[in-house]
């Protein structure tokens, strides 16, 4: 009977592979990645919704669904054809 590693579901049928090492060493790089990724889009993000008029602006309008539009704020055609009536 061969005796495997516990190492959980994904390492389950790799006990062939002798290079622990080199295996551990890719799946840290590639959580590494993933990690700054993730981290990347965060940032980006949470910098995005600051970019309104004032600095919580799109936030609330997440929050409350509504976003406060002045008058002389100019609205492209497209937005506006999904209300207009013919």
């Amino acid at each position: 009977m061969i005796q495997e590693e516990p190492a959980g579901m994904f390492f389950v049928g790799l006990s062939i592979i002798k290079n622990y090492k080199l295996l551990w060493l890719v799946l840290a790089g590639i959580h590494t990645l993933i990690a700054l990724f993730l981290l990347n889009f965060l940032v980006i993000h949470l910098y995005m919704t600051t970019t309104g008029h004032s600095l919580f602006s799109h936030i609330a309008g997440m929050i409350t669904g509504w976003e406060q539009i002045y008058e002389t704020t100019q609205i492209a055609d497209w937005e506006t054809q999904a209300t207009k009536k013919k």
